[in-house]
């Protein structure tokens, strides 16, 4: 099986050369344990090493603090590769997620060019909102095959 590299050496390592291609990958844990940190490490070095454009999809920041956050950490090309186009971030109000914006999620994905893509968070989505379980279902059966998604 062919496997997406996240380009952290020793993680691609232990995943035995990353994740399986063209599937679904949820990374669980507590808050502040760096969920967020390592899907946009993943689609920094998806760009940054191996040329694959990425989404981030954000229920919970805002665009500027993505940026900043990445920043933080050491992606000094984040803000050229974000304001170039290289890695899109697109942020939803949780409060006013519907069908509507599930489906304009799904369209973005489909009309830009990336083969990563991350959702943050799940768990915003399935707490807040009685659209979870659709939500969930529709991104999966659209995007699976199309990118890879965490």
């Amino acid at each position: 099986m062919k496997r997406v590299p996240f380009g952290i050496r020793k993680l691609d390592l232990t995943l035995e050369g990353g994740l399986p291609e063209n599937t679904v990958t949820l990374i669980s844990g507590a808050p502040g344990t760096g969920k967020s940190l390592l899907a946009l490490s993943f689609l920094y070095y998806g760009i940054t090493s191996f040329k694959e454009e990425g989404m981030f999809i954000s229920f919970e920041q805002r665009k500027e603090e993505i940026v900043l956050q990445g920043e933080r950490i050491g992606f000094s090309l984040l803000p050229k590769l974000v304001n170039s186009g290289k890695i899109l971030i697109n942020t939803h109000s949780i409060n006013s997620i519907s069908k509507n914006t599930v489906d304009k999620i799904i369209s973005s994905i489909k009309k830009s060019n990336v083969q990563r893509v991350v959702i943050d968070s799940l768990s915003s989505i399935s707490i807040n909102t009685p659209i979870y379980e659709f939500a969930r279902d529709a991104l999966w059966r659209e995007l699976r095959g199309n990118a890879q998604l965490i």
